[in-house]
């Protein structure tokens, strides 16, 4: 009886062992699998291409900013920044819109070409549309910025909002 209990003991150490390794296999294959799409993300990161817009028209929002530059191609993220709140205080106090307004804008495209290609066409050119549009007067300022990250721009950001507590 003693051996048929240790023969038991030991198969269910086997199995137990056989768990246990099955779980560090997958866990192996998972951090493989990780690593891999870490790789790609980073692949692709250095493929996108970051411009600048050192001034956006009033009542120009992130939707707006997306739905014209997507016409010339993909774009992946866009960062507004907020104006500032003492110039956003007398604009509201002297009667002017209520709603928010940005003072500069980086936009992220999937592809370095595209960033450049649109900053080459558009800086300096109207931005138009239809002409009781209130951006149609108004004229694009954008500037390609080689060997700038997204990356980049969110440490900036940070170090901003921990310094000097803009924005």
């Amino acid at each position: 009886m003693l051996v048929e209990e240790r023969v038991v003991a030991r198969s269910c150490c086997h199995t137990e062992d056989a768990k246990t390794l099955d779980t560090l296999i997958k866990k192996e294959k998972q951090k493989d699998k990780r690593k891999k799409n870490l790789m790609n993300e980073a692949e692709k990161a250095d493929r996108r291409g970051v411009c600048y817009l050192s001034r956006l028209p009033p009542h120009m929002n992130p939707l707006k900013l997306r739905q014209i530059l997507s016409e010339f191609g993909e774009i992946q993220r866009i960062y507004l920044a907020p104006e500032d709140p003492a110039a956003q205080v007398r604009r509201k106090k002297s009667g002017g819109f209520r709603g928010q307004e940005f003072s500069e804008g980086w936009v992220e495209f999937t592809e370095k070409i595209i960033a450049k290609r649109v900053a080459k066409m558009l800086n300096c050119q109207q931005i138009g549309g239809k002409k009781r549009s209130s951006f149609y007067y108004d004229l694009w300022n954008i500037k390609y910025l080689s060997k700038f990250k997204w990356d980049d721009l969110t440490e900036e950001i940070g170090t901003r909002i921990r310094l000097f507590h803009i924005f």
